[in-house]
């Protein structure tokens, strides 16, 4: 009996009686070979119940009724097995795995790794594509994973969004139902840009980093240094996990600030004409290694002594020149502040502030302007001294130390001994 070269469909002979028979034996051929729907392709013995009609792809080592048809295509009719053989460039469908596969002459495979997608005008998956979105996606998720060096790539991944111009726009624009969020990318410019929208219309530029210079813009389109924040207000805040404390770093009419949020005081003014403030609620402490050594309060300046010069009595203040043989101290004892200068003259103290209220100088003290070493014990390089007020001795015993010097409208006056006064009169000339 002849057939046709391609589905192999019996033809009916001139003359031939039962015609019927070779007829409905092609349309079988036909409704087997033709848009070919597969249960499955991957089953090695038939079914327990198939039912009228099913199509298998017989897989290879297959058994019992299937037993030597593998890649053929077994179709149920009437309570028996039938079986096909696809021609080269057969399409089917599998209904298991919702796949087509392509049947290439020898073996079954999926139309997908063959048929390739190349010069697409546009791609949906799970969606469809339009003019503006060539490639949709609808997934809860999207992969890209790198070629492992063993499958002969490096392991690395890289995602690339590429512009025409400098003045074209790649980037990455997040939605929420498909109305705009957040962006980034390069828009409009060069530059990298972070943005935030409230509404899909209305647009924050949150950072910018210069692609020239690296710098960082929050608040300024034009970075004047590594990190440049430009603010009307508060610039950036730090506070603690509980936001018990919290402070705000911020600048105004050219001042720079720190400020307490929960009390609104500012704490620290750094002015434009070179001024530092500081202003605490109560006190101010300098801590050198935890260990307070001042404090400035409303009750004034308290130093605490760190260096010791003598045993026991540490010096507040330390004042070093760049040369080693100038050093200064300040040392409280006794309820007295002593200056000494612990180079030239040994350790020993220069100016005594005692607690009596009394002022003592140790060594030769000079009063000038221009002169530098002294020839006494008070050496004044100057053409007068002057006593602002009067004192007359009641007699030449009055009480007096030795060296006592006293003045009147009559008389010049002066201690020689313990309670012993010499006077001299004035006269004009």
């Amino acid at each position: 009996m002849s057939e046709t070269p391609r589905l192999k469909l019996p033809e009916i002979a001139s003359g031939q009686a039962q015609k019927h028979v070779t007829h409905n034996d092609a349309l079988a051929r036909l409704d087997v070979l033709v848009q070919v729907a597969a249960q499955t392709r991957d089953q090695t013995s038939p079914p327990g119940s198939p039912a009228q009609g099913d199509i298998h792809i017989v897989a290879a080592s297959a058994t019992g009724d299937w037993a030597g048809q593998a890649g053929k295509l077994a179709n149920w009719r009437d309570g028996s097995w039938s079986f096909y053989d696809p021609m080269p460039g057969c399409i089917a469908y599998v209904i298991a795995e919702s796949t087509a596969v392509l049947f290439d002459g020898s073996d079954w495979a999926d139309l997908a790794g063959i048929v390739p997608l190349q010069n697409l005008a546009s791609l949906g998956v799970n969606t469809t594509a339009d003019a503006t979105n060539k490639l949709a996606v609808r997934s809860s998720a999207a992969l890209f994973s790198g070629i492992e060096a063993a499958s002969g790539g490096d392991g690395d991944i890289r995602v690339i969004v590429s512009k025409e111009a400098a003045g074209d726009t790649a980037s990455h624009l997040f939605q929420t139902n498909y109305s705009g969020r957040a962006e980034f990318g390069l828009t409009g410019d060069d530059d990298f840009h972070i943005k935030v929208s409230p509404d899909g219309a209305s647009w924050t530029e949150a950072i910018l980093v210069d692609t020239a210079s690296g710098r960082v813009g929050i608040g300024t389109a034009s970075p004047g240094r590594n990190v440049h924040i430009a603010s009307t207000g508060p610039a950036f805040r730090l506070d603690e996990t509980d936001e018990s404390q919290r402070w705000d770093f911020a600048v105004g009419s050219g001042n720079f600030y720190i400020q307490n949020v929960e009390t609104g005081q500012n704490v620290l003014v750094a002015r434009a004409s070179a001024e530092l403030e500081l202003i605490p609620e109560t006190h101010l402490e300098i801590r050198p290694g935890n260990t307070e050594v001042a404090r400035f309060d409303s009750g004034g300046v308290t130093v605490y002594g760190e260096h010791e010069i003598n045993a026991g009595y540490p010096a507040a203040i330390w004042i070093d020149q760049n040369n080693a043989n100038y050093k200064w101290y300040a040392v409280g004892a006794f309820g007295d502040l002593n200056f000494r200068n612990n180079s030239n003259s040994g350790g020993a103290n220069v100016l005594i502030l005692r607690d009596d209220s009394v002022v003592q100088v140790t060594h030769d003290l000079l009063i000038s302007t221009t002169a530098t070493n002294p020839t006494a014990a008070l050496d004044i390089n100057g053409d007068k001294m002057r006593l602002r007020t009067a004192k007359t001795p009641a007699s030449a015993s009055d009480t007096g130390n030795q060296g006592d010097i006293a003045w009147d409208s009559s008389y010049i006056y002066v201690c020689v001994a313990t309670n012993t006064w010499k006077r001299a009169a004035l006269a004009t000339w």
